[in-house]
Formats: C-alpha cells, sequence, structure tokens
C-alpha cells in the first residue's frame, strides 16, 4: 500500500524542523559524518552567521559574495579580475562540492567535507581550552570562528590562483605511502633535489590529515620564498602584486589582526633581546622574530604544537613551554609564559589594541595576565 503525500510531507517537515533546531556545530558534524543532503540545505538556506559591520546577518553565500567585492580580495589577487573570480569560485567549490566518481574514476575538485571538518577541528581545540563555556557562548564563538575560518580560506584559494599563475614557481606532485600532495616549488629547485628538499624539512607528512597540502606549502613558501616572475618590459609598479608583498588586511577581521600584534611583539622582544632567557638569547633578533611569528600563524591557523617549534627552531621542549607554552591555563598557579605576558603587556600599551581587546571581551584576561607576570617576576627578585 503506497504512503499518503500528508505522511510523507509531514515526514519531510518534523525532519526538517529538527535540523532547524541543531546547533550550528551539530549541523556541520552531520554534514562531515553523513553528507544529509537536508543538513547541507539547512545550512546553506537558513543559517544566516555571516556578519559585518555596515551589514544584517548573511547567509554563505551571500558573505562570499560581499568578499568577492572587497579591494582586499582585487589586492590578494593582483588587481586581476579573472584570478579573483577564480579565486571566489575555488572558494564556492571549497564549500558547496562533494567529487563524485563517474566510471570508476573520481571526479576532480574540492571535497566540502574536508573544509567542514577542518572548521570542527578549529572549534574542538577551541572548546577543549573553555571546558566551562555554555551552549549560548558556544554557539556565538562558533559562528565567530566560522567566518573567520571562511575568510581564511578564502585568502587560500586567492594565493592559490596566484601560485597557478606564476611562471617563477612549477607543479610539484610528492608521492608519499597511499597518497600525493600536490605542491607548487620554485623551478630554482629541480628534479630529485625536490623531493629530497621536502623530506629534509617535512618529516611529518600525512595527505589524509585535513589541511595538510596548505601546511605543506606554507612551509614551502616560508623557507624557500616566493619567488615573482618580472616581464623582461615591466614597467616596475606594483600593479603585479605577489604573494610575498604585505598581506592587506581583510575587512571583515576583528581590529587586532595576528600580523599587526605579532610585528608589535616581535619588535618589543627584539629590542630587549639581551633580557631574554639564555636559551631563547641564542636565536638572535632574526630567529627570535622568525619564531614569534611562526608562532602566531600557528595559533591563528589553529595548529600550535610547541613539539613542532622546538624541533623547527632547534630549541628543546621545556624552552618552548617556558617560552610560549600553551597549557598554562590549565594550572592557575603558574606563571603565564614569556611571550603571552609581553603579548599582553603590548596590548595593554597600545590604545587600538586596548580599544579592540574591551569590544572583543578579552581585556579581564589581558590585565589577569599582566598581574601573574608581576606577580612572578617580583618572586623571582625576592629569590634573588
Amino acid at each position: 500500500m503506497n504512503q499518503s503525500p500528508t505522511l510523507t510531507l509531514n515526514h519531510v517537515g518534523r525532519r526538517e524542523a529538527g535540523l532547524r533546531r541543531l546547533a550550528l556545530v551539530p549541523l556541520i558534524r552531520r554534514i562531515v559524518a553523513k553528507e544529509n543532503r537536508a543538513a547541507i540545505r539547512e545550512f546553506h538556506e537558513h543559517r544566516t552567521l555571516f556578519r559585518t559591520a555596515d551589514s544584517p546577518s548573511m547567509s554563505l553565500a551571500t558573505f562570499l559574495g560581499r568578499l568577492h567585492q572587497t579591494s582586499w580580495a582585487w589586492l590578494l589577487c593582483g588587481r586581476d579580475p579573472v584570478a579573483l573570480d577564480r579565486a571566489y569560485d575555488l572558494t564556492v567549490s571549497k564549500f558547496l562540492e562533494r567529487p563524485r566518481a563517474r566510471a570508476g574514476h573520481r571526479r576532480k575538485g574540492p571535497d566540502s567535507r574536508n573544509y567542514y571538518r577542518g572548521f570542527l577541528e578549529v572549534f574542538d581545540k577551541w572548546r577543549k581550552d573553555h571546558p566551562s563555556a555554555g551552549a549560548l557562548e558556544e554557539e556565538a564563538v562558533a559562528a565567530v570562528l566560522l567566518q573567520r575560518y571562511v575568510v581564511r580560506q578564502f585568502r587560500k584559494s586567492c594565493e592559490e590562483v596566484q601560485r597557478n599563475a606564476n611562471p617563477a614557481r612549477s607543479r610539484y606532485t610528492w608521492r608519499l605511502p597511499g597518497r600525493t600532495i600536490v605542491v607548487y616549488i620554485p623551478v630554482s629547485l629541480a628534479g630529485r633535489q625536490r623531493r629530497k628538499w621536502l623530506e629534509d624539512n617535512i618529516d611529518d607528512a600525512d595527505p589524509r590529515r585535513p589541511g595538510e597540502r596548505e601546511r605543506v606549502q606554507a612551509i614551502i613558501d616560508s623557507r624557500l620564498g616566493v619567488p615573482r616572475h618580472v616581464p623582461i618590459h615591466g614597467n616596475g609598479d606594483s600593479h603585479s602584486a605577489s604573494l610575498t608583498d604585505a598581506v592587506p588586511r581583510s575587512p571583515f577581521d576583528v581590529v587586532i589582526t595576528v600580523e599587526g600584534l605579532a610585528k608589535a611583539v616581535a619588535d618589543e622582544k627584539k629590542d630587549n633581546l639581551d633580557h631574554q632567557r639564555p636559551a631563547i638569547k641564542v636565536l638572535g633578533c632574526a630567529g627570535l622574530e622568525q619564531f614569534i611569528l611562526q608562532a602566531f600563524q600557528d595559533l591563528h591557523d589553529g595548529h600550535y604544537q610547541e613539539k613542532r617549534l622546538a624541533k623547527r627552531f632547534r630549541l628543546s621542549r621545556p624552552t618552548v613551554s617556558r617560552f610560549a607554552g600553551s597549557r598554562w591555563r590549565t594550572h592557575p598557579e603558574s606563571p603565564p609564559p614569556d611571550l603571552w605576558a609581553n603579548v599582553a603587556q603590548v596590548l595593554a600599551a597600545n590604545d587600538d589594541f586596548v580599544k579592540a581587546a574591551k569590544a572583543t571581551r578579552v581585556w579581564p584576561r589581558v590585565r589577569r595576565v599582566i598581574l601573574q607576570a608581576a606577580e612572578s617576576n617580583n618572586g623571582r627578585h625576592h629569590h634573588a
């Protein structure tokens, strides 16, 4: 006996109503785990999570359209309208497409589940650091983290398009057990040198890890640089912006940017190198600056690991923990590591940073870190 249309519609209505009541993170977990079409439709059609300073909340599609029209995106894509459109299309694909097998062959293109999974990793890290957060705070923070994650993916799409168009770099397929990672390497490093360089510099590559290709590419860019091809008839102006140029700030970032704060802290630390711990002092000014910038970038990208920083900068794990440890907040009696105490001091000394810290409700935490650092320093002086 055929099921009545009324019962079928009621069932669909109940299912959609159930999805409507789901919080953001459980909804995205359902998309990742089951590729649930109803959950995907709920997210894209009914969740208006994205905000700007001068507009009401909007859907992901509308938000990406706004990003596409900003001068920030225009500059990131080298003022090239074709590159900008490609970056936009690539970002849309990251959150909408799912490659499907056709005649035994997997269709090329982004798998949106990997990007939603990447967001969940960022959120889970925040949740681990804030175990007492309630449901309302969790929902609000998840929306903010998702917006930042989408902006970062748009930026990475712009960088990817730029890499594809850069004749000073070429594509290389790094074959690893079971899978491959496709990256872009300067043409000056050719043939077998490429594989050897990758093996010498990236010993923990795992193609199955979400965001691994981007992580490996970031290491290549930071260590080998991003060469730019300058046409012989070029006029030398800045209209062919490269990835080595200063990255403009997203109009949807908070006032306290990773780049601005990291640079301010790095400059302060370099100016006071003689006052650093002996194990940190051996890095020198340039090495200390690179360490701080890398630590901030890892935090921003959600991939902060003391072990990896220690290995990269040839420091001991205890040294990195004392200088930039990530677990001190779980022990209230422990003084903050040197770097985070200095971050708080830099924030407190800059009026713009103070306003931003108050606006984003992190000012009480900044003050607490400053007081803890002061108490720790007094304790050291009394025992000297």
